[in-house]
Order: C-alpha cells, then sequence, then structure tokens
C-alpha cells in the first residue's frame, strides 16, 4: 500500500500512515493545513495573515451592512473560512459557481462536514480591496440579498491573488428553523 505524498492524473493525494488511508476533509501535515477533497485531490487550504486581513475586513463590512438594517450580524466559522479560501483558489482555474471538477460550489461543504440548512456563495475577481468588492456586491441585487439573507448565520470569507489577479468568496451558512 502506498503511503505518504502520491499524484497521480486525478491529483495529489495523502494516504494516512497510521490507518493505510486517503486523508480527508481538513488535515494538519507538518503544520500545514490542506483540504482534501475526494473529487480533486489536495489543495494547501493556509491562509496567509494579509489574505485573513483582508477577509476578516468583509466580515466586518458585511456585519456593518446587516446591522445597519436591523438584523443580526454573522459568525466567522473557521470550517467555512477554510472552504472559502480553497474556493477563491479555484475560482482562478475556474470563475464559477460550479468547481473545476464539474460539481456545485456547494460540495465543497459536504466534503469538510458542515451542515447547514441553507447555504449561499458570493464571488467575485478583480477587486482590489474589501471595500470596492463589498460596494460591488452591494450594488448586484443577487450578492446583497445573499448578504442580507435572514437564513444565514455563518459566513466564511476566502481571498487570494493569483498571477496579479484578486479572487474573493463569501459562503454563508444557516440551519432550518424546526
Amino acid at each position: 500500500m502506498v503511503k505518504g505524498w502520491d499524484t497521480n492524473n486525478d491529483g495529489t493525494y495523502y494516504f494516512d500512515q497510521v490507518y493505510g488511508t486517503m486523508a480527508k476533509g481538513i488535515v494538519t501535515i507538518d503544520g500545514n493545513l490542506y483540504l482534501f477533497d475526494v473529487d480533486t485531490g489536495v489543495m494547501q487550504a493556509s491562509i496567509t495573515t494579509s489574505e485573513e486581513a483582508m477577509a476578516d475586513r468583509v466580515i466586518e463590512l458585511v456585519n456593518q451592512e446587516r446591522t445597519s438594517r436591523g438584523l443580526q450580524p454573522l459568525v466567522k466559522d473557521d470550517r467555512l473560512m477554510v472552504a472559502a479560501a480553497a474556493r477563491a483558489k479555484e475560482l482562478s482555474q475556474r470563475y464559477s459557481h460550479t468547481r473545476p471538477n464539474g460539481s456545485e460550489c456547494f460540495t465543497i461543504l459536504w466534503h469538510l462536514g458542515i451542515d447547514y440548512g441553507y447555504a449561499g456563495e458570493n464571488i467575485a475577481m478583480g477587486q482590489r480591496t474589501p471595500e470596492i468588492v463589498m460596494n460591488d456586491w452591494m450594488n448586484s441585487s443577487g450578492h446583497r440579498a445573499n448578504i442580507l439573507n435572514e437564513n444565514y448565520d455563518c459566513i466564511g470569507v476566502g481571498y487570494t491573488m493569483v498571477d496579479g489577479h484578486p479572487y474573493w468568496v463569501q459562503l454563508f451558512t444557516g440551519d432550518f428553523d424546526l
């Protein structure tokens, strides 16, 4: 049985040396955070300080918009942050609500074990600052509807720069009211 890192035509994988199985979900290996997706292989999911600062500023701006309208602020969710960071990197390969492997954007939530009743995704490309991307999202009815959706209670934001092009993702989740 192969153990450790392995690469084939489908991507790069890590086989757990203790259990002899393919790593799944979010795993820390040698101090680095990785997202293992059964469909697309591995993606390093670590978030740099500058990327995290940009994402945190977007969350701050989202919550300003929500509270100014009498809505509850969204809670930053660490797993959604990892998912959004991974989605931002995926956008450089395929700018779409569809992932590079052709599956819908929300499959990343399933792969990370994130349960939700409601989910939404906003994407953007090209905006250089959190303020500019938030202005663009708030001036788009669909994006604004996600930001102000009363059914959402958690948020994750991803930002990355690939070849000089900024990519942004907001992921929202909420539970069904029982």
